[in-house]
């Protein structure tokens, strides 16, 4: 079968390879891929299999442009659950029950990889000032200082060990992983009975199966969680076919929260251009990366195009999770993509800086990249995707500021910004949760296909968006800013080039840190030179801007879970520049890229440090001092607080939290809003049940007070209301009005309406229909005719509400209105006046028109005129001259309408005017004034002009001077000087228009 892949997919790439978990703790809910140590992987190429004007040296379409329309974006959801029996591998008959059979058999166990010690394990109970560590690989940990220069030589040593490793030959595509060794696939009962599973609760995928379905099922065990084990294999709950679909980039898991930590194992494997990827393990979220989110998933799995996918998930259980959707994302193209130059300029400074600091820029790196890689065995490079998390809450636009200095952006490189690489803005929302300090910096990697082309960058960073955005609805993208290997630099989330805005790319760290992204796979393949400057350009900016030391280390608080390896609260030392694997349990940035971070420390450090000798050492803003209270009251339902105004403040961020009546148990702060800095007061709602505390925080260009309590109250529980009891219902002036008894306690109602075809009992779900007031106890409401309605009441407090209470119930039953019958028709005043009998039962009429040449009977369809009221039954209406017209004429009611009824036919015959006779023409005042006789039937003329050059009969063409109505045969015209002009006039009426016909010449010659 032949494929066209989207022109984005088009660069295929061959096999897969799954990264390495290399992190000391050992991540049990899912089984990472390992990558034998054996594999010597090269380097991510720049030049491999790029279609012509898709190398990182397109020519630019225009500095600062924006992208062109996106076209050929889409998204397709398709519903997963259940075992399709057509996967699994063929296996003898189950064995029958009875006492000869005692066990099932038992098969070879294989040898054990070895893992790396895990770290050691936090306590039950958390001290704040505890800073437990993985075992540290980067020089970070409580129990070793900063590396010194020793230190740092031997991490260099092995970094150059590393990075000049050899590269090795490439091989040729495999269309389909091999089957798993016999010694390693289950016992042929577990998949007896996985077959009878399958049989019992079958769920196949509704897609069409791929051709290689069939030669994919032996393998279909591959890398599954723990496949020796036969009781990990009973708990797959999804395996499907492998199946056809839209071409995509990106593809996803998801499901709903309530079972979020169900899942253990989500595996994925897609078809390419040159065949089928092995299958690969992908990072699963935990829940907490949005407040208050009602689905969780996968990372995206990021391809260089696929149109073909097999997915298969375990859970703890065997069930499958509520909601559970495979979701894949074709990002589409736009013209623009790659060929952009960045729209936020770099510094003037930079390449200056940057020269005395002994640093070549990106360009050049990426010039010497190219050159040693052209040949490079790595032409048709690998197709790895993505396996790891990003994890925490996320924010859209950032409320902080940026530093207070002439210099904050001296290092600044040149950004591809969002409008550039396409963002639909739609997509992103403020959660108003910002950092106000940068403390460290990640380094990651989007665990993506390395063969990407400078366009598919683009489309790549669309995919992540919307999966990210959208499909896990976190808002936006995870990272701040992403780096693509040919040196290029992107804006990832919304207001990231203003201020450290809070991301999603460190799960349980995302407050005051920021992380970069690599794009590509950097576990199997060594980042690029200019992708590393480019990276190293980026921290270096951020460093200098916000006052980190590139080669410090600092503590960071874990808060909340994520793939973070430690329990919330607990304080961990590390270096300011890290990798993501430093604190989560996750292989990103990759080995290869993990390895070069010390070098990228010593560079950014040194373009530092010629920034500051340069221009001076960062100056803060000093911050607000902390927020005094003054005083709080009940008003009006809320409470009003007040607090003294602080110093240097620019704006204040007000959070509330919230503990039970009677307890000290206090929730999380939240976020409520924010105050100007002119401002220091707000009323705030506070919940029935509860004791709310608010504090505030006092915000600067410097940075932030601590925060302070300035209000606590408690409102006791409300009672809720008892449910409504009917009282009585009228049908009044075409409505049903609807009395109720009032209900104790009551703040207001909540009307409620439910509808079915008449004499049916089977309702529709309640739809809501309007509030009432608690001081009344009855409302009108429109009924539909043809329908039997129901209305409900629910009454409502601050201690909740009643149960809903069927309070009316009211059948309306309407006979459309009969076929309308003409009366007379009659021309008068240049239109048709038509009139008709009315019809019974009739609201209003509409009427309708369709027209014919004279003398023909092929009519047009009909098109709507008007509405008339069903108090008339008649009306005027134009006729064209030359056509031959129709009216029809339809009554309509509650009940339906009636059929169309033509009631007039008129034709209107319009002879045209007669040629136009020439008059007279005299020069006055300067122009030519022009008389003609009247033509019969004419509505208005139409006066031409024309020019040659004196003493020439070569005329131009004849324009259009001016219109003159009928009433009326001359004008007055200009003449240019040195031209003879004629004027033509053209009688005009419904019929059509006379011949052209001149009626004045006049030779004006040249004057001084």
């Amino acid at each position: 079968m032949s494929r066209t892949l989207h022109p984005v997919l088009r660069t295929g790439a061959v096999t897969a390879l799954a990264l390495s978990l290399t992190a000391t703790t050992v991540l049990p809910a899912t089984a990472m891929p390992v990558v034998p140590d054996t594999a010597v992987l090269p380097v991510a190429s720049t030049t491999a299999d790029q279609p012509a004007g898709e190398t990182g040296e397109d020519p630019a379409v225009a500095t600062g442009q924006e992208a062109s329309e996106v076209k050929g974006a889409q998204e397709q959801s398709l519903p997963l659950g259940g075992i399709d029996a057509e996967a699994l591998p063929e296996v003898p008959e189950a064995v029958p029950e009875g006492p000869e059979v005692s066990e099932a058999p038992v098969t070879e166990q294989p040898e054990q990889t070895q893992q790396p010690e895990p770290s050691a394990e936090a306590p039950a109970t958390e001290q704040p000032e505890q800073t437990l560590q993985p075992e540290p690989t980067d020089g970070t940990g409580v129990d070793e200082a900063p590396a010194d220069e020793n230190g740092a030589a031997a991490t260099d040593e092995a970094e150059a060990e590393l990075m000049s490793a050899t590269l090795p030959e490439s091989g040729a595509a495999v269309p389909a992983p091999e089957s798993v060794d016999s010694g390693t696939r289950p016992s042929d009962v577990v998949l007896q009975d996985l077959q009878v599973k399958a049989r019992s609760a079958p769920a196949p995928l509704e897609a069409a199966v791929a051709e290689e379905a069939e030669a994919l099922t032996d393998s279909v065990m591959d890398k599954a969680l723990s496949t020796t084990q036969d009781l990990e294999v009973e708990k797959i709950a999804t395996l499907t076919q492998p199946v056809e679909t839209m071409n995509f980039i990106v593809a996803g898991v998801t499901w709903d929260i309530e079972d979020a930590g169900q899942v253990t194992d989500v595996s994925l494997r897609v078809r390419e251009g040159s065949g089928w990827t092995d299958w690969n393990s992908m990072e699963i979220h935990a829940g907490d990366e949005k407040p208050n989110a009602d689905r969780v998933g996968t990372e995206p799995l990021i391809s260089s195009g696929a149109d073909a996918i097999q997915v298969r998930l375990t859970t703890v259980d065997g069930e499958n999770p509520a909601g559970l959707e495979l979701d894949l994302i074709d990002p589409g193209t736009a013209d623009t993509d790659g060929k952009l130059e960045p729209a936020s300029p770099a510094s003037p400074a930079l390449q200056q800086l940057e020269g005395q600091a002994g640093l070549s820029a990106p360009e050049a790196a990426a010039a010497s990249t190219n050159s040693a890689t052209h040949n490079s065995a790595t032409a048709g490079a690998e197709f790895v995707p993505a396996v790891h998390p990003q994890q925490g809450p996320i924010t859209g636009t950032a409320q902080a500021h940026t530093v207070a200095t002439n210099y904050d952006n001296v290092l600044k490189p040149a950004i591809i910004t969002r409008a550039q690489w396409g963002a639909d803005e739609s997509l992103t929302s403020d959660w108003g949760r910002t950092s106000t300090d940068l403390k460290a910096m990640y380094v990651h990697h989007t665990a993506g296909s390395n063969n990407y082309s400078a366009s598919g960058a683009y489309a790549q960073i669309r995919g992540i968006y919307q999966y990210h955005a959208v499909t896990l609805d976190w808002q936006d993208i995870g990272y701040q800013f992403l780096v693509d290997k040919y040196g290029k630099i992107y804006q990832g989330r919304r207001g990231s080039i203003d201020a450290p805005v809070q991301g999603a790319q460190a799960g349980g760290f995302n407050t005051d840190t920021i992380g970069v992204s690599a794009m590509g796979n950097y576990d199997v393949a060594s980042a690029p030179a200019a992708m590393v400057r480019a990276i190293e350009r980026v921290l270096a900016w951020q460093a200098y801007r916000y006052d980190v030391d590139p080669t410090a280390q600092v503590t960071l608080t874990q808060s909340g879970k994520g793939t973070a390896r430690w329990t919330s609260g607990t304080r961990t030392t590390q270096n300011t520049i890290l990798g993501h694997r430093d604190t989560n349990l996750t292989a990103c940035p990759g080995r290869y890229l993990y390895a070069q971070l010390p070098t990228i420390r010593r560079n950014v450090d040194s373009s530092v440090t010629s920034a500051i000798r340069s221009y001076g050492k960062y100056q803060q803003v000093q911050a607000p001092p902390q927020v005094v209270p003054a005083r709080q009251a009940w008003t009006d339902g809320k409470l009003s607080i007040w607090w003294n105004k602080a110093p240097r403040t620019d704006y204040y961020k007000v959070f509330r939290r919230t503990a039970p009546v009677g307890s000290s148990s206090f929730g999380r702060w939240y976020y409520v809003g924010q105050v100007d800095g002119r401002y220091s007061s707000g009323s705030y709602a506070v919940s029935a049940g509860t004791t709310t505390q608010f504090a505030v925080r006092a915000f600067n260009d410097g940075g932030h007070s601590p925060l302070a309590t300035v209000a606590t109250h408690t409102r006791e529980t409300v009672q809720t209301p008892p449910q409504v009891v009917p009282a009585r219902q009228a049908w009044t002036d075409g409505k049903l009005s609807v009395w109720w008894h009032k209900a104790a306690r009551t703040d207001y109602y909540k009307v409620f309406r439910r509808t079915a075809p008449v004499g049916s009992s089977s309702f529709g779900r309640w739809y809501y229909v309007g509030q009432v007031d608690g001081r009344y106890s009855s409302g009108s409401f429109a009924v539909a005719a043809g329908t039997r309605t129901q209305f409900a009441v629910r009454a409502f407090n601050d201690g909740g509400y009643s149960p809903l209470a069927t309070v009316a119930t009211y059948t309306r039953k309407v006979q459309a209105p009969p076929q309308v019958i003409p009366a007379r028709q009659a021309w008068t005043d240049g239109k048709l006046s038509i009139w008709w009998n009315k019809a019974p039962r009739a609201d209003y009429y509409k009427v309708f028109r369709r027209t014919a040449p004279v003398g023909s009977s092929n009519f047009g369809r009909w098109y709507y005129v008007r509405e008339v009221d069903a108090r008339y039954s008649s009306g005027s209406f134009a006729v064209a001259a030359g056509t031959r017209t129709q009216f029809a004429v339809r009554a309509y009611n509650d009940g339906g309408y009636s059929p169309l009824a033509t009631v007039a036919t008129y034709t209107r015959k319009v002879q045209a005017p007669p040629q136009v006779v020439p008059a007279r023409q005299a020069w006055t005042d300067g122009k030519l004034s022009v008389w003609w006789h009247k033509a019969p039937r004419a509505d208005y003329y139409k006066v031409f002009r024309r020019t040659a050059p004196v003493g020439s009969s070569n005329f131009g063409r004849w324009y259009y001077v001016r219109e003159v109505d009928a009433r009326y045969s001359s004008g007055s015209f200009e003449v240019a000087a040195g031209t003879r002009t004629q004027f033509a006039v053209r009688a005009f009426n419904d019929g059509g228009y006379s011949p052209l016909v001149t009626v004045a010449t006049h030779t004006r010659t040249a004057t001084r």
